[in-house]
């Protein structure tokens, strides 16, 4: 089941690259819950308000290449990617530091849908909240 999980993020990442919104759209539960790293306006309670921060960040150019996929279990993966220098300007937006570039999310995926997503400023930030149960 895990590598179906990793393959699925892939083929998102690509359909998400594509700007293959529809795609999207299919891979997200309903009741998806997305949230940032700070809890705040920008959290996502549903696919639909997902898929508008999608469509926000396709149309802003400000998603970053996807760098890897961590395995975690039968549910949960860790989706990190990559910004570049034009990013620069939307990663100071959100408070990250100077030079920062990298995002991780753990991911749950049940039955072919994405539930949930929660991302972390960094890699090891993601996998220290998986081991601690959290995510």
């Amino acid at each position: 089941m895990t590598e179906q999980n990793v393959e699925l993020a892939r083929q998102g990442y690509q359909a998400l690259m594509r700007g293959d919104v529809d795609a999207i759209y299919q891979l997200l539960a309903p009741d998806l819950s997305w949230q940032g790293w700070e809890p705040g306006d920008g959290d996502c309670h549903s696919r639909a308000e997902a898929v508008a921060v999608i469509k926000e960040r396709l149309h802003e150019r400000t998603i970053g290449e996807l760098e890897e996929i961590i395995d975690i279990d039968d549910e949960r993966i860790v989706v990190v990617t990559r910004g570049n220098p034009d990013f620069a300007q939307r990663y100071a937006e959100l408070g990250l530091p100077e030079g920062h570039d990298q995002i991780a999310s753990p991911v749950t995926i049940r039955e072919s849908k994405v539930f949930q997503i929660r991302d972390y400023k960094t890699k090891a930030e993601a996998l220290a909240a998986v081991q601690r149960g959290r995510q």
